[in-house]
């Protein structure tokens, strides 16, 4: 099943989903029972704008998952789709997150004004257990507004709603090549807006090689500027902010 150009607004009219074109492999799909189930859903050229509204509360996709969970004003209250996707390959795609009325911050990752482009990879094996997903992780490249590059990521990967895990993690960029296991954890998702200070994270690092010039497009102003390079193998834990090194070799 493809299908073409799709466009989704949100409740100002303004993008929240489109696509060029989507491409899916179903294994089942019923009405009645209200299930879709994919088996690989292709996103090429597409796009995902996440927005708050100045004055507004929430953002403009809380109107979107109203309508499919059934919690709209209408009479009669339908039951919920049931959609699973078991394989995502992207192409070219694009994520953007923006609060607005925010001041955009000058160096490094804004996280209140998030432009993530030319997205593509592959997640397989993706399934849930209780309240996480797993996928296993393959070619994934990006770029950021900030200028960030993320010239290759693989892992097998595990989210919940207060811990990310990848283990298996490589990552190369123009600057950086890391070896890893690497765990974030979190009281909930909204800390991920105050990464520098809130996201506890937790690295055995192997063999890598780590430039403090990507460190700063996640460090805000703290290192921006430095451009020294150090191999590290070893344990690293705590917030961007303020972390340790233990039982390392740099």
């Amino acid at each position: 099943m493809e299908l073409n150009g799709l466009f989704v607004a949100d409740q100002h009219q303004d993008t929240l989903v489109y696509a060029g074109a989507i491409t899916m492999n179903l294994n089942d799909i019923s009405t009645s029972k209200r299930i879709l189930d994919i088996d690989k859903l292709t996103l090429t050229d597409g796009g995902f704008y996440l927005r708050e509204y100045h004055g507004e509360p929430g953002n403009n996709l809380d109107f979107l998952i109203d309508y499919f969970s059934g919690t709209g004003s209408t009479d009669t209250v339908s039951k919920p789709y049931k959609i699973t996707v078991a394989n995502l390959s992207l192409k070219n795609d694009r994520f953007k997150y923006e609060v607005q009325d925010d001041t955009i911050q000058p160096h490094g990752m804004d996280y209140l004004h998030l432009d993530i482009h030319d997205v593509s990879g592959d997640i397989s094996n993706i399934h849930f257990i209780n309240d996480s997903v797993f996928g296993k992780i393959k070619n994934l490249t990006a770029k950021e507004r900030s200028g960030f590059v993320l010239s290759e990521f693989n892992g097998d990967a595990k989210l919940s709603s207060d811990e990310m895990r990848i283990n298996n993690l490589s990552i190369k960029t123009p600057y950086s090549e890391i070896n890893t296991d690497l765990t974030f954890n979190y009281d909930s998702f909204p800390d991920w807006i105050e990464f520098i200070d809130k996201m506890r994270w937790h690295s055995n690092f192997q063999f890598s090689k780590v430039s403090f010039q990507d460190i700063a497009f996640f460090a805000g102003e703290y290192l921006w500027g430095m451009k020294n390079t150090v191999n590290l193998t070893g344990e690293c834990k705590g917030t961007v902010a303020r972390f340790k090194i233990g039982r390392a070799h740099v």
